[in-house]
């Protein structure tokens, strides 16, 4: 246990979750058996060839629209174990932004969304997806032609290294019409620092984005800084004089 706790204290916020995992492979091993730290350290380091792991994979979900490619992780180490991985809920979820956000769903009785913020993106499919539809000629129908900008958020460096490839490389994105970016959003910052970097969000993607269940607090408390209404801009000093001078004098 206490070579245990010395590795914990030795890991960044970003690899915390894998302590978990390590546990229970420890817990797995008899305790008359000493475990050598070189292989734990092994465990917690990224391959000395960061392709290692790495394919790219094609994602098929609409025949009215290009493949997604994407490149994805499928070995162990270096935190990518979740993050570079397209879990089945990604990909329900890009069928369910197809199948049943058609004839301007996504816009309610008061406004379209804008800005879209992906959760945990990982690989970054459903974010990458609705980047796809609202860039192309039907997104108008899809989306009421509402979607500027999606926003790919996770916190491990090599799952937004990831992020950036993904969307800058293989993605057949049409930048002249929509922005796709890429962001780090720690879960565990203060909500106001959250809300304030992320202000003109309307819409929020996420699917299989938590499985610790000490994480959960944490997530709810950054949906909670997401959903809160952006502050209405300032009244402008002139706004009485501008007000008067376009309506002319009120009648007697």
């Amino acid at each position: 246990s206490a070579l245990v706790s010395a590795m914990i204290r030795r890991l960044t916020r970003q690899q915390a979750y894998r302590c978990k995992l390590l546990k229970a492979i420890l817990a797995a091993i008899p305790s008359n058996v000493e475990v050598d730290e070189r292989l734990l350290e092994f465990y917690l380091q990224p391959s000395p060839d960061e392709s290692d792991g790495w394919s790219t994979s094609t994602y098929d979900i609409s025949a009215a629209l290009p493949p997604l490619h994407l490149s994805v992780f499928s070995g162990i180490g270096g935190g990518n174990e979740t993050g570079g991985r397209v879990w089945p809920a990604a990909l329900a979820l890009g069928a369910y932004l197809l199948a049943r956000h058609r004839g301007d769903a996504l816009a309610t009785e008061h406004r379209r969304p804008r800005v879209a913020l992906e959760l945990g993106a990982g690989p970054g499919l459903p974010g990458l997806l609705l980047a796809n539809v609202a860039a192309s000629e039907e997104g108008t129908s899809i989306f009421g032609g509402g979607i500027e900008r999606v926003v790919l958020t996770d916190i491990v460096p090599t799952t937004l290294d990831n992020l950036w490839h993904n969307t800058t490389t293989l993605a057949p994105l049409t930048s002249r019409t929509l922005r796709c970016t890429v962001a780090a959003l720690d879960w565990y910052q203060p909500p106001a620092q959250t809300a304030a970097a992320h202000a003109d969000v309307d819409l929020i993607l996420a699917a299989d984005c938590v499985y610790d269940p000490d994480i959960v607090e944490p997530l709810l408390a950054t949906l909670g800084a997401l959903l809160q209404p952006a502050p209405p801009p300032p009244p402008s000093s002139d706004s009485g004089q501008s007000s008067a001078a376009e309506t002319g004098p009120l009648p007697p």
